[in-house]
């Protein structure tokens, strides 16, 4: 199942992306402590998701994923290194957070100095 990564802006709409998952080998204990080990500072965040959609999740967004499975290190952006269209598969942003919470499952959002919680009926993760 993909999974949703996004930001609370300001106004309370959220800035997201898809990481897929295409054989369901993430689960949210995978997701969350990557995202709360390197993507809490908000120069890290807003990288990751200008990147797009991404096929792999790894703590570095900033360098080309080299394609090799072993790549623990390099994301796998759809758009930079997948060359897919960047129409497609660029951020979104959704004006209403409980809306794109609802449509979306299982959804991680972050918001900077906010503690992980867990909980929602479809086992949404906010940090």
């Amino acid at each position: 199942m993909n999974k949703i990564i996004g930001k609370v802006l300001p106004d309370g709409s959220v800035k997201h992306i898809t990481l897929y998952d295409e054989f369901d080998c993430y689960v949210h204990g995978d997701i969350a402590p990557i995202l709360k080990n390197f993507y809490s500072r908000k120069g890290r965040l807003d990288a990751l998701l200008d990147l797009g959609n991404l096929y792999k999740l790894n703590p570095n967004p900033m360098d080309k994923f080299n394609n090799n499975i072993n790549d623990t290190i390099n994301c796998k952006a759809a758009i930079r290194d997948r060359k897919q269209n960047e129409n497609k598969h660029g951020y979104i942003i959704s004006k209403d957070k409980l809306k794109l919470a609802k449509k979306r499952s299982p959804a991680i959002c972050l918001t900077m100095g906010i503690g992980i919680s867990t909980g929602g009926a479809n086992g949404h993760i906010w940090m």
